[in-house]
């Protein structure tokens, strides 16, 4: 079982190196698990609200934050920070979120079979 810290510290670097995602994910916050996955909490973003009528948050704010948990989930079982590519992401959006409503995530690494990741979210 990998501890809190660990997997807390492990997302913060991929936060903190340049990541796409860490312009959108400042107030992101990291929530315990018991198991290797990997939760967080954010406030969808006004940037990607297109149409500032209906403030409805485009489905691809979603897809780039269970993208980047996936990713941080994957280091839960490999316990190292390295490069890691999706080959493949598909997701069932039910709706789009408000701007400003928070947006939980969560994601976990079922296996690692050679150079590929299987990872739900």
């Amino acid at each position: 079982m990998i501890s809190v810290e660990k997997s807390s510290n492990l997302l913060e670097l991929m936060m903190t190196s340049g990541h796409p995602m860490s312009v959108y994910l400042e107030a992101v916050e990291i929530e315990p698990t018991n198991d290797l996955s990997v939760q967080c909490r954010t406030v969808a973003p006004s940037s990607f609200v297109r149409d500032t009528q209906s403030g409805l948050v485009h489905t691809g704010f979603a897809t780039l934050l269970l993208d980047t948990l996936m990713g941080a989930s994957i280091y839960e079982v490999l316990q190292t920070a390295q490069p890691v590519a999706t080959v493949g992401l598909s997701i069932n959006h039910l709706r789009r979120p408000q701007r400003g409503e928070m947006i939980r995530a969560s994601a976990w690494c079922i296996g690692v079979h050679g150079d590929i990741a299987y990872v739900e979210g």
